[in-house]
């Protein structure tokens, strides 16, 4: 759940990834970013209200239909106008990273518009604390528009994907070695992580959020 304040915090802090890798892909930091999330968000007071200021937006999982028209419109408008565009390819929470629980809309978006992805890894406690968290990106993966009717297309994302999940295990394995070097947490945000880590911290976190909400 905090995987995505850290990439954030850390694509902020980038310093000028696009134009050391290649003067063709703008630059990353300029741009907002964009999130998948689950639907589930959607519904729960504060939570809705948050998300969508961050730039979520809502995805039905599990369905097997893909993505819905009016969410391949949205998409089109964000590719058009050069949005990052955030996705967890597993979709969901898995104790290692394996090739059979990746999902490849992520490859097919991306010869869909022709648009590079750049796979990163990211490393943290798993338990207590969130905190310090590691984020290490890939080198960006660059891709020709394909047609989706096209015969080669289904050949051309499989062999994306590929690169995509060799992209996150390098990234992950990097960013295991940036967090061994990382000092340890603050005390006082080690002590807040471990009290919201429990379920009377949790609700209290909650109902603190929402007075915060209503003023």
């Amino acid at each position: 759940n905090w995987d995505h304040f850290a990439l954030g915090r850390a694509m902020v802090e980038l310093p000028s990834l696009s134009r050391q890798l290649s003067p063709d892909l703008p630059s990353l930091q300029s741009r907002g970013l964009h999130w998948m999330a689950k639907q589930e968000l959607w519904g729960i007071p504060v939570v809705e209200q948050f998300v969508e200021l961050c730039n979520a937006f809502a995805v039905e999982r599990g369905t097997g239909k893909g993505l819905p028209q009016y969410l391949v419109d949205h998409v089109g408008n964000l590719m058009a106008h050069n949005a990052v565009l955030v996705m967890y390819p597993e979709g969901s929470r898995f104790p290692t990273l394996e090739r059979a629980n990746m999902h490849s809309t992520v490859a097919r978006l991306a010869l869909q518009y022709g648009v590079p992805v750049v796979p990163a890894g990211m490393a943290g406690p798993m338990k207590g604390p969130k905190w310090p968290r590691a984020v290490y990106f890939e080198t960006p993966i660059f891709n020709d528009r394909v047609d989706t009717d096209s015969p080669e297309f289904e050949a051309a994302k499989d062999a994306l994907m590929e690169q995509i999940f060799i992209g996150i295990g390098n990234g992950f394995q990097q960013a295991h070695e940036l967090y061994a070097r990382l000092e340890p947490e603050p005390s006082l945000i080690r002590n807040v992580n471990q009290a919201t880590s429990t379920h009377a911290g949790k609700l209290a976190a909650s109902a603190l959020l929402a007075s915060i909400w209503e003023l």
